[in-house]
């Protein structure tokens, strides 16, 4: 008999009052075989006491506050099912999304993994329907983006009770460059055929999941499938995706340099599009430090550029006194043109 169990990973931390909604639209979904593996990421709350009062598969482990990249490895290293999903405690599966998801990867067996459009609500209760394309930024469709679109039901026979989609397959590992594309909580992935690129980034504030992402679309085929399988909710509590321009552009320059940066077959063939990924990152946080006062320390990520801007360089080479007179005088200009403009 095949196996195609699915292990799904949920991290969590101090999330006790959103992890019933989570859990609740997952276990419905399972079937014989599969498991829910909690990774409790060192919560101070009722997380343990609510994980314990739910029936199911669910295997729970605590572990001492390392973020949620070292959650979800942690689950993977647990995880027994053939294929691996994931669900964030803040947010939910839609009814269907497991059955549709496996009976896809059963029938395409060439593809590594798979992942799907999802919706946002945001915190007053608003539904933004198909949100990948505000996640990514990409207004290419997705035939340039993937390949040319089929549709699930053309590929081989699906259960009944899911209804037919189109979707997209082909290499994602260039484009990964650019953007991130896939909400990790609408993948499911082959465990074993992923081997190590199966991993997030366990040393930077986000973006722990572009790494693996990246690292996944490296390895095989992926595909998209056009449909929502999951709700991102909005809410009061502390999000990965709150981090400031700064912290994006160090991490996300952590990442380019360590993936792409020591792939020297890429690199042969991309490496314009790597550069200028990479430089758009150093340029952002270079920036940053300048208008934070700190044109000295500025100056290494800009000497490490391949294309710097002339106005960087420059800001660079200035006294840092005289710079951070400029900066302030300029954020008082700033100040008192709003205001005027608020008058009128």
């Amino acid at each position: 008999m095949v196996n195609r169990s699915v292990s799904v990973i949920l991290p969590t931390y101090n999330r006790a009052f959103l992890l019933r909604r989570a859990l609740a639209s997952v276990l419905p979904q399972l079937e014989k075989g599969d498991e829910v593996i909690v990774v409790d990421d060192g919560s101070t709350d009722d997380t343990e006491r609510v994980i314990k009062s739910k029936t199911g598969p669910i295997k729970y482990i605590r572990t001492e506050n390392h973020g949620a990249g070292a959650a979800r490895n942690r689950g993977i290293a647990e995880a027994c099912g053939y294929y691996v999903a994931f669900v964030d405690s803040d947010d939910q599966w839609l009814p269907g999304k497991l059955l549709l998801q496996r009976s896809f990867m059963d029938i395409n067996g060439d593809i590594l993994f798979c992942f799907t459009d999802f919706r946002v609500q945001t915190r007053s209760g608003r539904i933004i329907p198909f949100a990948a394309r505000t996640w990514h930024h990409d207004n290419r469709s997705w035939s340039k983006i993937l390949g040319d679109d089929r549709t699930t039901s053309g590929t081989g026979e699906m259960p009944s009770g899911t209804k037919d989609y189109r979707f997209f397959k082909g290499d994602l590992y260039l484009s990964q460059l650019m953007a991130n594309y896939i909400n990790v909580n609408t993948m499911l992935v082959r465990r074993e055929q992923a081997g190590d690129a199966l991993h997030f980034a366990e040393d930077t504030e986000t973006f722990e999941d572009w790494e693996c992402h990246a690292r996944l679309a490296g390895r095989g085929k992926c595909a998209y499938i056009e449909v929502e399988t999951i709700v991102q909710h909005g809410h009061f509590g502390k999000r990965l995706t709150d981090a400031n321009e700064m912290v994006c552009a160090q991490s996300r320059l952590k990442i380019v340099e360590r993936v792409w940066g020591q792939d020297r077959e890429f690199r042969k063939r991309y490496e314009h599009e790597y550069t200028k990924i990479r430089d758009d990152q150093l340029g952002t946080v270079a920036e940053n430090l300048i208008l934070s006062g700190k044109s000295k320390k500025a100056s290494s990520y800009v000497d490490n550029m391949t294309n710097p801007p002339l106005s960087l360089r420059v800001l660079t080479r200035l006294p840092e006194g005289l710079v951070n007179s400029s900066v302030n005088m300029g954020r008082k200009l700033k100040r008192t043109l709003h205001s005027l403009l608020a008058s009128v």
